[in-house]
């Protein structure tokens, strides 16, 4: 009996020295904010957005020369009433088309958005799992996330500067 209660015991201290493991957090955010990658995925956005800016400008401003246009020769009254009702649906169709270039170019925007994080965020979560690895963390806390989970982190480590130097972010 006195062996089989030693092992008990033994096996109470072996689980409970294995649950207290090493747990540190980093701020994903602030860290991918931080990173080379971020700030050329950020410039071609901004490019991209400038041009699909430029061309939704370019394409108002000629349908308001178009409205414009319009109205001059619909208030002359040297303008037909059927030649008035097929140049209102022309407008009415361009002006539909201008909505839908303005929807098409948001949902273009945040697939390239996307597409440019996508690999940036895995190549942190890789050197948050090298330096977790090589430091014996047993989990690691996004702290960057409102409410998400950890709201203080006082018993664990910051490992965003590891994650940095190892990124090569200064």
């Amino acid at each position: 009996m006195f062996p089989a209660l030693l092992l008990v015991a033994f096996m109470f201290g072996f689980t409970e020295i294995a649950a207290q493991g090493k747990y540190g957090h980093v701020n994903l955010g602030n860290l991918i904010a931080g990173m080379n990658e971020t700030k050329a995925a950020d410039a071609e956005l901004e490019a991209l957005q400038k041009q699909i800016v430029a061309k939704g400008e370019q394409m108002a401003t000629a349908f308001q020369a178009k409205v414009q246009k319009f109205y001059e020769a619909a208030n002359s009254g040297t303008m037909a009433p059927a030649e008035q009702q097929k140049q209102q649906a022309a407008l009415e169709q361009e002006q539909q088309t201008i909505v839908a270039y303005e929807q098409s170019s948001m949902q273009q925007v945040n697939q390239k958005r996307a597409e440019l994080i996508e690999p940036i965020v895995e190549r942190a979560k890789a050197a948050i799992a090298r330096v977790a690895k090589a430091n014996g963390y047993v989990a690691i806390f996004d702290t960057s996330a409102v409410y998400n989970g950890i709201l203080f982190a006082a018993e664990s480590e910051d490992i965003t500067d590891m994650v940095k130097k190892d990124l090569g972010i200064e």
